[in-house]
């Protein structure tokens, strides 16, 4: 009947099995049918790319499973905790997406069943393990899809360490960082043209220089510019940080002064 929340909704009572924060489980009970899938998805597709996401907060479960905004969204809050330390890799509706070359990818998008806020409380409590293994999970449905190459979305990438942590796979596994570097180049290498003044005149500033997106803009444009700023919060240690990126850069200078963004022609 697709009844989900009376199936499962024992979960969010106030009882003994619901007190623990994250309940451990030695078996995954909810099971995504891959047979019944593969049956769905029989269209021919040169190439199959995985994106892995997971739940913003408790709302997004209202978009997967109505009944649901009936509960007060603690109610809900309190059922992910509950079922998410159980449930697999959920893999949504896939959509075929045609390039600017004409040619066609279809794109699997496969949630892991956990909000942002778990994510987040996971790194700063340092226990990645967890995440870890639900993105390998999340990796190996992608790979059992036909999937070759795999994407790391919002935390997923960030609980891996770039991706440094996926074990080899047999996958091309990219994140939204590696993309986001390559749309920033791409808008800045139109834009330059558009102003058309030569890269080797131009003074170029880079804000969260000390970031992961800002440090990879960084050590790919700064040589190409006359000068590079690398900006970068007064927060403990941020210094350092900004100072470490810059031993790579030739002519590269720190500051912590969003003023010296003024002297800049480009600002990422």
């Amino acid at each position: 009947h697709g009844d989900a929340m009376s199936l499962t909704g024992y979960f969010m009572r106030a009882d003994a099995s619901t007190r623990h924060d994250e309940p451990e489980a030695e078996d995954d009970f909810l099971v995504f049918d891959e047979p019944a899938y593969r049956k769905n998805d029989t269209a021919p597709a040169p190439l199959r790319v995985g994106w892995l996401f997971h739940l913003v907060d408790a709302n997004d479960l209202v978009s997967l499973e109505r009944p649901f905004g009936d509960l007060p969204y603690a109610r809900r809050e309190r059922y992910l905790r509950h079922i998410s330390s159980r449930a697999r890799p959920v893999v949504m509706n896939c959509v075929d997406v045609k390039s600017a070359t004409g040619q066609d990818i279809r794109l699997h998008a496969i949630l892991l069943p956990y909000t942002s806020k778990q994510m987040k409380r996971w790194i700063d409590e340092r226990r990645l393990e967890k995440p870890q293994a639900a993105v390998e999970k999340g990796i190996e449905v992608a790979k059992n899809l036909g999937c070759r190459v795999v994407a790391l979305g919002q935390y997923t990438s960030i609980v891996t360490l770039n991706g440094l942590k996926v074990r080899d796979c047999g996958l091309g596994v990219t994140t939204g960082n590696s993309y986001a570097v390559s749309l920033a180049l791409d808008a800045l290498s139109q834009a330059q043209g558009e102003a058309g003044r030569a890269t080797a005149e131009c003074t170029l500033a880079v804000v969260g220089a000390a970031g992961n997106i800002g440090r990879a803009c960084a050590e790919i444009l700064g040589p190409r510019y006359a000068r590079t700023i690398l900006l970068g919060s007064d927060k403990p240690g941020s210094r350092l940080r900004l100072a470490e990126v810059a031993r790579g850069i030739p002519n590269a200078e720190v500051s912590v002064e969003p003023a010296s963004m003024l002297d800049a022609d480009v600002v990422v």
